[in-house]
């Protein structure tokens, strides 16, 4: 059995100059295994034998406390604590020191930088050589790693248990392929500054992967094995091996590690958005399917919490990108986040009055109360938010799709005419959108050509302003002084140029189809210049 004693004559600790503090009555304690962890609450991980490695990050901040963390690894069984200086502490606390010496338990300083992965390797070698088979050492990791899990660790924590187990640096990218962690967390690889993403999606095959693989890198072997969850690449786990040639045990191990994270955390993170994702799919059907019956639509709703009977809108957010406001954001990771943070906004804008989701690339919601409608609104205006966000007009239950393309329709709207971000109702912008039905194949611009073109070679000629002019007739409902205080002219200003207009069209100026001709006209033409 290896003792304390003979692990602090490894030469990982003896370039640490690792230095007993006190408890070294009992350096004769068996070490059955090296524990690397950060957590504070993390006795209860322990069976017995252990030697903790820390840097100090789980150390509590006041003595009392930082008595009572020495007093439960003391009661667990461990056979001793080694704490890094440096990168946390400068100094182990006193509080630490005289509760270790009361509690007769082996405390260690290590007073230069001490890399754990060469630590762990050197006794776990000689341990799994002399007590363990591989059937046994991977059960002993599993069960630690699932105590690990089940006293709260995070990811973090069990990064730290598989490269403690593994003897290798361990890094974990997750579903868009990024770094998320890595361990240790003062692993002296640069491996935060590494391109994952690429080393993930070209240098791996995760397509029809089912357990650990090997693939040559920069700088030696990857041992990489997927996180697969319900049929999704969930994250994939690294093992930078260097120049070492992986055994079977490190095969093992990986694989049980991914298991049990993709049984656990990858659960857990499905457990925590299984609402929105059922809400999403629920309000997918509602909005894109015309096939469901009635019953169908009011037991879809009243699961959604909503009366089927009340009037709906349908509310659909595109996020943009703040430099240009006109476009989508390109940067896949960057969108995604937006749109995350776009939908808890939603919800947190909208209120009880709404069930909110996700459609493509969009946050949905399905409105009930338009008081909600309102909120949103002074939130758009508030908070300068980067979306655009088209409103439907309200809508029975059955009428949903309908009203899911309305919503559609103002987005693509403010998209095509270069308005940005806000809010836009479509029951405002009807005749707007029936302008850019028109752009489709040109026939929009004939009609400015054919209805405008003698107010426009006048405004050239002469510098005036007779195209301003009719707008604000349309927009004023012909209201002569209204049209004065838009345009900053006098009326009698505003009379002459309405009878240099009409003069212009001609006769047939007064007449309603010419006057409606005129109106669509003069709304394509800023249409069109937008465009142009």
């Amino acid at each position: 059995m290896l003792t304390l004693d003979e692990i602090l004559q490894f030469e990982p600790l003896l370039q640490a100059q690792a230095e007993v503090l006190v408890g070294g009555e009992s350096l004769d304690n068996a070490v059955v295994w090296v524990h690397i962890c950060e957590m504070e609450s993390l006795a209860h991980i322990f069976d017995g034998g252990e030697l903790l490695l820390t840097q100090g990050r789980g150390i509590p901040r006041t003595p009392r406390r930082q008595r009572a963390w020495v007093q439960a690894l003391a009661d667990a069984g461990v056979s001793g604590v080694a704490i890094e200086r440096g990168h946390v502490l400068d100094e182990v606390p006193a509080a630490i020191v005289e509760q270790a010496a009361a509690c007769s338990l082996p405390l260690i300083h290590m007073q230069r930088p001490a890399y754990f992965i060469e630590i762990t390797r050197a006794v776990h070698s000689v341990i799994i050589g002399s007590q363990h088979d591989a059937s046994m050492r991977v059960e002993e990791f599993s069960r630690r790693l699932a105590r690990l899990m089940m006293a709260g660790g995070g990811l973090q924590e069990a990064l730290d248990e598989v490269a403690s187990a593994l003897s290798h640096p361990v890094a974990l990218t997750g579903p868009n392929h990024f770094l998320e962690f890595v361990s240790p967390r003062n692993d002296p690889g640069d491996t935060a500054g590494y391109d994952w993403r690429r080393h993930t999606k070209h240098d791996h095959d995760l397509s029809g992967s089912k357990g650990a693989c090997v693939t040559m890198q920069d700088g030696g072997r990857c041992l990489h094995r997927a996180i697969v969850f319900r049929g999704e690449i969930w994250g994939c786990l690294h093992v930078l091996l260097g120049d070492w040639e992986p055994n079977d045990l490190l095969f093992r191990v990986l694989d049980q590690a991914a298991i049990s994270l993709g049984l656990s955390h990858a659960v857990q993170q499905n457990l925590n958005s299984v609402g929105t994702d059922y809400r999403s799919e629920i309000i997918h059907e509602l909005i894109t399917t015309t096939k469901s019956s009635a019953n169908d639509l009011q037991r879809r709703l009243h699961w959604l919490g909503l009366d089927p009977f009340q009037s709906l809108r349908v509310v659909l957010a595109a996020p943009i990108d703040s430099v240009n406001e006109n476009r989508a954001i390109a940067n896949e990771r960057r969108r995604f986040g937006a749109l995350q943070a776009l939908g808890e906004d939603f919800r947190d804008a909208l209120g009880p009055g709404a069930v909110v989701g996700y459609l493509d690339d969009m946050v949905v919601a399905l409105v009930a109360d338009d008081g909600s409608l309102e909120s949103l609104g002074a939130w758009v205006e508030n908070e300068k938010t980067m979306a655009i966000i088209g409103a439907s007009g309200q809508s029975s239950s059955v009428h949903l799709v309908r009203a899911r393309k309305e919503a559609n329709e103002a987005v693509l709207y403010a998209q095509e005419s270069g308005q940005g971000a806000g809010l836009y109702w479509a029951e405002r912008l009807v005749l707007q959108r029936a302008l850019l039905k028109l752009n489709e194949d040109g026939t929009l611009n004939r009609l400015v050509e054919q209805e405008l073109e003698p107010i426009l070679d006048y405004d050239e000629r002469a510098q005036t302003s007779l195209l301003l002019t009719l707008e604000a007739y349309f927009d004023c409902v012909g209201r002569r002084n209204e049209m004065a205080q838009v345009l900053h002219v006098d009326r009698r200003t505003v009379h002459h140029r309405m009878a240099r207009i009409s003069e212009l069209i001609g006769e047939t100026f007064d007449q309603s189809d010419k006057q409606l001709s005129l109106h669509i006209a003069v709304r394509g033409y800023r249409l069109l210049a937008v465009h142009r």
